[in-house]
Parts: structure tokens; sequence; C-alpha cells
């Protein structure tokens, strides 16, 4: 499938209110975007700026399509209690109540920031980080799961390398565990968040670096070489006062796991953690200590890896891969392709 793609310029990764401006400045000025937005059937903007951006493409074009409000991500600009902070979600708010629904990618985003910060009570729906896999992929089937009957265990790092908490954890777990552990990172290092990533783990011949892969064929190598991969994301933790991001996130990578049949580990008290209970993908942990994730691996024992193999195997596999009924269901929550259909409050599994 093809798109036409119109380049509103480099604006980087950083700086949400930045990009908004600079985004909102280029597009009203472009006059290939009214009519576009004129002829859409729904308008899905990811992230503020592309919301703010949306919302005035609409009103400009006099245009009468549903907007969804897509969140992956609860950015770092909407907390504390600072000026920007404060302006940023009154900004947000503002935005929202002119969107139709909210696309989220974790329930956590709704219970823990939406209703309790910004007040939300309108529509959402649940969309979560599945894989999209062509269908001439099939899934792994359970004979081909093998955990390490002897040897050390292989502990996977897969997808984008940013969580610098997680790697000094991953570090020290190496360094404690010695020869009865291999980590294997597979992934695109970001450098801007770990410059010393390559010298750090020179030293450490147990931990491998296999460099990026292609998606989503090159999963399957990466996940046939582990025994268990670390899921939880650490980057944007809370503290014990509030959840953070990464509190309230549902990662990627529990599905391409669970996809091929790879135990994950996360911590307990953060909505990964309690997504791999429910499902019984893997275990948690009370918090993320070095002392706490080596006395969990040191009781992984191929008989509990293949058992918990065995029950990843036997989950659905409309779990872990987006399917043409999510679809439906997200056009479903906009308004979209099911005439006089009223939209609910709340998620939809």
């Amino acid at each position: 499938m093809s798109w036409q793609n119109i380049d509103l310029g480099e604006i980087g990764q950083h700086g949400l209110l930045r990009r908004g401006r600079l985004a909102l400045f280029t597009a009203l000025r472009d006059p290939r975007l009214r009519p576009l937005v004129q002829q859409a059937d729904l308008l899905v903007a990811r992230n503020l700026d592309m919301l703010a951006l949306a919302a005035a493409l609409r009103r400009r074009s006099g245009s009468a399509a549903p907007l969804a409000y897509e969140v992956l991500d609860i950015h770092s600009l909407f907390e504390g209690s600072g000026p920007k902070p404060r302006i940023a979600r009154w900004v947000e708010r503002r935005l929202i109540a002119a969107a139709e629904v909210l696309w989220l990618s974790s329930p956590g985003f709704h219970e823990g920031y939406f209703v309790p910060v910004q007040g939300f009570v309108g529509p959402w729906q649940l969309v979560e980080n599945k894989m999209v896999v062509p269908d001439r992929m099939s899934r792994p089937v359970a004979g081909g799961f093998h955990g390490a009957a002897s040897g050390p265990l292989r502990l996977g790092w897969i997808g984008a390398i940013r969580c610098r908490p997680s790697f000094e954890l991953l570090l020290r777990v190496a360094q404690q565990m010695g020869a009865a552990i291999e980590v294997h990172v597979h992934g695109k290092i970001h450098d801007h968040v770990l410059p010393d990533f390559h010298d750090r783990i020179a030293g450490l011949g147990n931990v491998i670096f296999h460099g990026a892969y292609a998606y989503p064929e090159g999963l399957a190598a990466c996940y046939r070489g582990c025994d268990v991969v670390w899921a939880q994301d650490l980057w944007q933790a809370g503290d014990a006062r509030a959840g953070g991001n990464s509190d309230l996130l549902l990662p990627n990578r529990i599905y391409e796991a669970g996809w091929h049949g790879c135990p994950v580990i996360a911590v307990a008290t953060t909505q990964t953690g309690r997504k791999i209970e429910e499902t019984g993908q893997g275990w948690t942990l009370r918090r993320a200590d070095a002392a706490e994730l080596v006395g969990l691996l040191q009781q992984l024992t191929p008989d509990r890896i293949a058992a918990c193999r065995n029950r990843i195997a036997a989950l659905p596999e409309t779990m872990f891969r987006q399917t043409a009924d999510d679809v439906t269901a997200l056009l479903a929550s906009a308004g979209i392709g099911v005439p006089g259909q009223r939209r609910e409050t709340g998620p939809k599994r």
C-alpha cells in the first residue's frame, strides 16, 4: 500500500512544543494539505503536536471528519508542577475536547494519566502495540521453542536500545553472574542516550551485541537465541508517589516475545508486569534491582522455561498480532464503518 507523503521538514525528536509550533506554521502555509483533509474520512493524530496540526487543518478546511488522538507514550513534558508542564497539559485538554476518541496503547494511560490528571471522561479505545505480521508469516510452532538445557542462561534485550537504567541493570547482572549468563542485545542503539554503550560492554565477554534487525522478519532469529527477555522499560519510571510513562505503558516487546514463544521479565508494580502476570508470559520482580533479577534468573531451570513456553504457545495468536478485527474496532470507535452505532466509553478488548 502506498500513500502521498508530504514532508513538513526536519524538526527533531525533542521539544514537543517547539515541534508543534514548527509543524503548525509549516503545514498551515502548505496548499497541499487542505484538500487532503477535506477529502478525509478520518483524521488520526499521534502525539500532541500532530493533534494541534490536525485540529487546525480540520477547522481551516471545514472538514467534518472525526479526529482520533493516538497516544503511545505520555511525554515527559506533561510531568511536574512547573509552568511549562501546566501549560502543556492545558493545551492538551483543550485539544482533546475537539477529538472524537482517544486511541491508547495501554489502559495504564487512561487509569494513570488521562482520568486522574486530565479529568478525561470521553470515549477511548485500546490499541495495543501488537505485531504487524504479513499473511505469509506464520507463528512459530510449539515444537520450535527450545530452552537451553545446559550452559549459560541467555537473557535478551531486544528493540530500541535507549533505556539507561535497563542498561545499567543488565550490566550489573552480567558482572555478578559471570559465566552463568549471556546477555544478548539486539536492536538499534540510541547514541544520544547511551554514547558509552560499546565501551562499557567491551570488557564483558558475556554481553553480546548483535546489531539491528529487519522487522518483522529478523525477530525470529533474535528470540530464538534467547531463553528469556527483559521486557521492562525503566527510562521514564515514576517515583514512589506517582507513575511515570514507563510504569504505565505496554511495550511492543511483550507482543513480539509472545508471538515467538519467548518468556519475559518485568516489574510487578508496572502495567507491563501486571499484563505479564495476567497472561502467564513470564515472571515479575518486586523492583528493578540487580539482586532481585539475579535471584530470579538463578531459579529459572530448563523445565521452568519450557513450561512457560508451553503456556505461551497455548495463548491465541490474536493476543500478539494485529488483526483485521482490531482495525475494524478502531474505526468503529471513531464512528467509521458502523453507521448508526453509538460509541461507548471505555476499551473494547
